[in-house]
């Protein structure tokens, strides 16, 4: 689709094809071999159309090849008789009821409408890349009453926000929620890969999802209660999630959060976060892997009693659990320890079939009497293994002993918190943890941020800003149909939520004013009642949109 209104010299390394009247801009994106032909060809790329002989009118796949190219701001004055006001409407009372309207006024004057405009278009569109931000604008409302190409923000994004501003902001934003309660905080990490060779950050690291590429970490911290987004951080790509953490504790103290507790996953525990965390005066509920040595003695001590006492089974959870108080690197803390059953046959199922399919391999290498110790260290945990005076592989016997103890410890997980609550409450706290990872899944699914389409530092961190204010706006939404959605699961989403606000549309009569020109369904009444927005509030929208076009 041609940009409207938008014109720019075309590149030099670019190709000209006439087809019927118009001549076409192509730019050669690679080159494929024709076997029976013997030749090679140009694999091209459309990426707009000749004004005259030096202009030419770019599409929105022009800024994949050239995002360095500024194009002008487009003219608000194009743009459809009908335009979709729903969604518009909705995150405009969002910025407003949030404070966020007022803390960008405030700190990026200059940018304002533009950064509501930015996070408007990401949350519709689900999309993060900007090619398609003029055409989005076509059809719906601007804060800004103007329609930036796609270069224009790519320029704005290489400069990138002043960083004093965004962490100001920042800081104001945690400020603004902290409440003289104490609350917890859900915290976590991910990461993202990238091949672009202006980002910095980007280091080779343990990816989670196994991609052998440089990456960047981003983490996130949510108000445990309603998933509200506090803080996030970057961070280079090879540092791990251990010391992430106390990244996040400093900023918090920086941004003079008091009365907070941290929720953080087995990754995080270590004696330096415990330490700094409480030296700080910070509250924690902190999951222990199953394999470290507080939780190995918790589970000798006490496994068997939690497997038979029916005292101990918390049917809220289908747990069984028993809270004590400990030392733990020199702190009294109380540690939580609980037996699944459910899970425990499970991982005993799932663990003695891997010891029968080991078996089967074992007897593979006995058969091909070529192995020799140094090929089979992989087995001897499981198995005895018996070699010839060759140092070849002759027989295998299994750890009976060895297997018993692993299969009695399954089902077993533990949390550790710092103050006194009740194993059941521990429990219940950690496991709503999750909302940091389905956040982060709303990045990448519905934000579309694990394409991240950015090549310097500057701009990655300018649209990792714009992105975080979008998950704010996103999680507000969610708060507020959270109860439609659990009667209609269907309906209610986020995003057939807004799907179902685009139908919302007011058209431009013939006195040049835009009106609703339909009465609102039953289910968009039910998604605006929700967030207190009436009818005549759309109408006074529209009217006061016309009025600053």
């Amino acid at each position: 689709m041609l940009l409207k209104n938008v014109k720019v010299l075309r590149p030099k390394d670019t190709k000209i094809q006439a087809k019927g009247k118009h001549r076409y801009v192509y730019k050669v994106i690679g080159q494929r071999y024709i076997k029976d032909k013997k030749y090679t060809i140009d694999e091209r790329k459309a990426i707009g159309r000749m004004i005259d002989d030096e202009y030419m009118i770019p599409n929105e796949d022009f800024s994949i090849y050239y995002p360095d190219v500024t194009m002008d701001i487009e003219d608000i004055s194009d743009i459809s008789y009908t335009l979709k006001v729903g969604n518009y409407i909705l995150i405009d009372k969002i910025f407003k009821d949030s404070g966020l309207d007022d803390l960008l006024e405030r700190i990026f004057p200059e940018y304002h409408n533009f950064i509501k405009d930015l996070v408007f278009y990401m949350i519709i569109r689900e999309d993060s890349t900007i090619q398609h931000f003029p055409s989005f604008f076509y059809d719906h409302p601007s804060f800004s009453k103007k329609v930036y190409s796609d270069s224009f923000i790519s320029k704005i994004f290489k400069n990138g926000f002043d960083e004093e501003d965004m962490n100001i902001f920042l800081k104001a934003w945690a400020n603004m929620h902290n409440d003289d309660t104490r609350f917890y905080v859900s915290y976590d990490s991910t990461n993202m890969t990238t091949t672009a060779q202006g980002i910095e950050l980007a280091r080779f690291g343990y990816a989670k999802n196994g991609d052998d590429t440089p990456q960047i970490n981003i983490s996130y911290a949510l108000r445990h209660r309603d998933t509200l987004p506090l803080m996030y951080e970057l961070y280079d790509g090879s540092i791990i999630d251990n010391s992430e953490c106390r990244y996040i504790i400093t900023k918090a103290k920086e941004y003079g959060l008091k009365n907070i507790g941290f929720i953080l996953d087995r990754g995080y525990f270590s004696k330096k976060n415990m330490d700094m965390m409480i030296n700080e005066g910070y509250d924690f509920i902190l999951a222990i892997r199953e394999s470290t040595k507080i939780v190995k003695d918790a589970i000798a001590k006490d496994g068997f009693t939690l497997k038979l006492d029916n005292k101990l089974f918390i049917s809220d959870l289908d747990v069984y659990g028993k809270t004590e108080k400990i030392k733990i690197y020199g702190h009294d803390v109380y540690l939580h320890l609980y037996y699944d059953n459910i899970r425990a046959q499970r991982e005993r199922n799932a663990y003695l079939k891997n010891i029968d399919n080991t078996a089967k391999i074992l007897d593979k290498h006995l058969e091909s009497k070529r192995n020799r110790k140094e090929d089979l260290r992989a087995y001897d945990k499981k198995f005895y293994l018996r070699y010839d005076l060759n140092g070849y592989f002759i027989s295998y016997k299994r750890k009976d002993e060895k297997i018993k103890e692993v299969t009695d410890s399954l089902g077993f997980f533990a949390l550790v918190s710092l103050k006194k609550m009740s194993t059941k409450d521990a429990l219940m706290d950690y496991r709503d943890r999750d909302v940091v990872e389905k956040m982060f899944r709303s990045l990448k699914s519905y934000l579309d941020y694990d394409s991240l389409a950015v090549h310097y530092d500057s701009s990655l961190k300018s649209k990792t800003f714009i992105v975080f204010i979008a998950s704010i706006v996103r999680s507000i939404i969610w708060h507020n149909i959270k109860d439609l959605y659990i009667k209609d699961k269907k309906n209610y989403t986020i995003p057939s939520s807004l799907r179902e606000l685009e139908k919302v549309e007011v058209t431009k009569g013939q006195n040049g004013i835009y009106r609703r020109t339909s009465a609102l369904n039953s289910k968009n009444k039910k998604i605006l009642t929700a967030f207190n927005i009436d009818e005549n509030q759309i109408d006074i929208a529209a009217r006061n949109y016309t009025k600053g076009l």
